[in-house]
């Protein structure tokens, strides 16, 4: 049975836009496929493609992407102006 999630706060940050070549270049060096590399990270990969086209991910997502590739969050994200919203979760 699913354990319910309580959202704790909303917040705002500002949205960024991935290093989509940094990512495939980090697949490329370490051979994963993108469908691998997401499995890894737990992302769909109409997210990762998502990401190409401009879309920001979440919070926790970035974090993984940072933990699991090593690559700096200046070299692997980039701001923008745009606000993202979001909901933190107790666990």
């Amino acid at each position: 049975m699913r354990k319910s999630v309580e959202f704790v706060t909303d917040y705002e940050v500002n949205a960024v836009e991935v290093n989509i070549k940094a990512l495939k270049d980090w697949c490329h060096d370490n051979n994963y496929s993108v469908s691998e590399f997401c499995r890894v990270v737990g992302i769909n990969r109409a997210s990762f493609y998502q990401y190409q086209d401009g879309k920001s991910p979440s919070l926790p997502v970035r974090d993984k992407l940072v933990e699991i590739t090593g690559i700096s969050r200046t070299n692997l994200f980039k701001k923008t102006d745009k606000p993202q919203r979001g909901r933190q979760t107790s666990r």
